[in-house]
């Protein structure tokens, strides 16, 4: 069994639960002080594993594994063990990532020139004109605290790239869709991610700003995944809830069936 890395500061920190299923398994954590990975490993894989504590589990048993620690599970029988992952971005990944994003955000106008500049000595060399110029444009570059809550929105609520939804295959008309709704009410797919900031929302990546009558009724359906039966929303809504239903991001009836 691989002596695995429970997080690593370059990505992430996962704090992890481990479920027992049917049968047994033994686990050992320890803190790597200086972790150093396997380069030949599929895995992440600890050359330096040394544990701490040893832990067996039974079926319906639940360990925690803390951010940054090690594990190393060994099964005693036919055993299935359930992985639970929280993950909390680091500093490294916000930066890169918010990088990414002002790509399409930002708007520089002008263009490097060099007229009236001297033959070089040295062809080669990137001259200090040029590093003088880019560094005044670096500096250009600007961003709002609402940018950031921008970026935060689209980011944490951005599906895995494995995400797969599931569109209705006998989709429902507007009229159709808001009925059924009023009748059984409505929720949010298990795989939709949907938060809200000030009149900003975001649904599994995507960002909608909704007037002041909108956004009690999409608060609510954030913070609660669903709406009740009975519920009467107004055309505009009605018109991009069906766009989400229709995209398998919402699901009428109010439970999960």
């Amino acid at each position: 069994m691989p002596r695995l890395a429970a997080g690593s500061g370059r990505t992430s920190i996962p704090t992890t639960f481990l479920l027992q299923g049917p049968g047994r398994r033994r686990w050992r954590v320890g803190r790597p002080r200086e972790p150093r990975l396997d380069p030949k490993a599929p895995l992440r894989v600890l050359t330096n594993f040394r544990p701490e504590s040893d832990w067996l589990l039974e079926p319906g048993d639940m360990l925690y594994v803390p951010p940054g620690w090690a594990h190393d599970g060994v099964a005693l029988g036919p055993s299935f063990t359930y992985s639970i992952g929280f993950r909390a971005p680091s500093d490294q990944e916000f930066a890169r990532e918010f990088l990414a994003f002002l790509e399409d955000h930002v708007a520089l106008a002008g263009t490097y020139a060099d007229r009236g500049a001297k033959l070089q000595r040295r062809p080669a060399e990137v001259p200090n004109r040029m590093v003088r110029h880019a560094a005044a444009v670096a500096r250009r570059i600007r961003w709002r605290a609402r940018d950031v809550a921008g970026f935060l929105g689209e980011y944490l609520s951005a599906p895995k790239p494995q995400t797969v939804f599931s569109r209705p295959r006998t989709p429902h008309s507007c009229a159709s869709f808001a009925a059924l709704c009023r009748a059984r009410g409505m929720r949010l797919d298990l795989r939709t991610r949907m938060l809200f900031r000030e009149r900003e929302f975001f649904v599994n990546g995507e960002r909608v700003e909704a007037p002041g009558p909108l956004r009690r009724v999409l608060a609510r359906l954030a913070d609660e995944r669903a709406l009740p039966p009975g519920e009467r929303l107004p055309q505009p809504l009605l018109g991009l809830l069906h766009d989400w239903y229709l995209a398998g991001w919402l699901r009428i009836g109010e439970r999960h069936e």
